[in-house]
């Protein structure tokens, strides 16, 4: 009786052991769920924060003379699409050169 009676009080410590562990668990994921939200905005603000940077950046591409030149560009003589160059000037040595692209041969 009394072997029964400790055999029983060893199952409900064990049972307790796993049940503290159960709650510790539960209060980790409660404490993680809770910060996520927070965690969320941050990355939601951050993204938004890029957004407007790219858009700002996009803005003053277009604004640039060579904007889309080559999707853009259509040759009023031979009517060639996208075939198109600039002149380029190295401000250091004052050496010219084209930028651009050219027909495949």
């Amino acid at each position: 009786m009394v072997a029964d009676l400790a055999q029983r009080v060893a199952k409900m410590e064990a049972a307790m052991g796993k049940l503290e562990e159960l709650q510790k668990t539960v209060r980790d994921a409660n404490a993680i769920l809770r910060k996520q939200p927070q965690d969320f905005q941050a990355v939601v603000n951050e993204l938004h924060e890029v957004s407007d940077q790219v858009e700002e950046i996009s803005e003053k591409l277009r604004n640039t003379p060579v904007y889309d030149m080559r999707e853009i560009f259509q040759c009023n003589v031979c009517d060639s699409h996208g075939l198109c160059s600039i002149r380029v000037k190295c401000t250091e040595c004052g050496r010219e050169n084209w930028w651009g692209w050219w027909p495949t041969e």
